[in-house]
C-alpha cells in the first residue's frame, strides 16, 4: 500500500485530495471545536449563575445577621430599662445616655431595614419588622413606661424568633 503525506500529493490531482482534507476537517476537527465552544459557554454560564447565587445568599445572610444584631440590642435596652423601672437595678446617667444613644441607632437601623430590606428578606420577616415598628411607636396612654418596656421587650423577642426562623428557611440552614 502506497501512503503519501499531504506534502507528497501533487496539487493537480483533480481535487480528490482536497475533498479528503475537507472531510477530515469536517468530520474530526470541527466537531471537537464546536464541542469545546459549547462546553466553555455552558461552563461560564453555570459559573456566573453560581457566583450570583452565592453573592445573593451572602447579602441575605448579612442582612439577617444585622437585623438580629439590632433587635438583640433593642431587647437588651428594653430589659435594662424594665429592670430599672421595677427597681431591680439602678442605671447611672452616663450608662443611661449610652443605652439611649445605642437604642436610637439600633431603632433607626431597624426602621431603615424594614423600609428598604423587603426585597432581600422574606415577606414574613418584613411583616414581623413592620409589626415591631408599629408596636415600638405606641406608648401607653396612662404613662406606664415600665409596662411599655415589658411589652416592647416581648415584641422584640417575638420578632427575633420570627426573623431567626425565616433566616433559617431563606438561607436553607437547619
Amino acid at each position: 500500500m502506497n501512503t503519501k503525506t499531504l506534502c507528497e500529493i501533487p496539487a493537480n490531482n483533480g481535487g480528490i485530495e482536497m475533498t479528503v482534507i475537507f472531510d477530515t476537517i469536517t468530520s474530526k476537527i470541527l466537531p471537537g471545536i464546536l464541542i469545546s465552544i459549547v462546553t466553555s459557554f455552558i461552563t461560564v454560564r453555570l459559573s456566573m449563575k453560581q457566583f450570583y447565587t452565592q453573592k445573593w445568599w451572602e447579602r441575605k445572610a448579612d442582612t439577617y445577621s444585622k437585623i438580629i444584631e439590632e433587635l438583640s440590642y433593642l431587647q437588651y435596652y428594653f430589659g435594662e430599662l424594665f429592670d430599672e423601672g421595677i427597681q431591680i437595678k439602678k442605671i447611672n446617667s452616663d450608662v443611661h445616655n449610652e443605652l439611649w444613644k445605642n437604642f436610637n441607632n439600633s431603632r433607626q437601623q431597624i426602621f431603615k431595614t424594614y423600609a428598604s430590606g423587603a426585597f432581600i428578606i422574606s415577606d414574613r420577616s418584613t411583616k414581623a419588622l413592620e409589626e415591631l415598628v408599629r408596636n415600638i411607636e405606641q406608648e401607653s396612654s396612662n404613662g406606664d413606661y415600665v409596662g411599655d418596656f415589658d411589652r416592647w421587650y416581648g415584641a422584640v423577642k417575638k420578632c427575633i424568633q420570627i426573623i431567626r426562623d425565616e433566616a433559617k428557611k431563606d438561607l436553607k440552614t437547619k
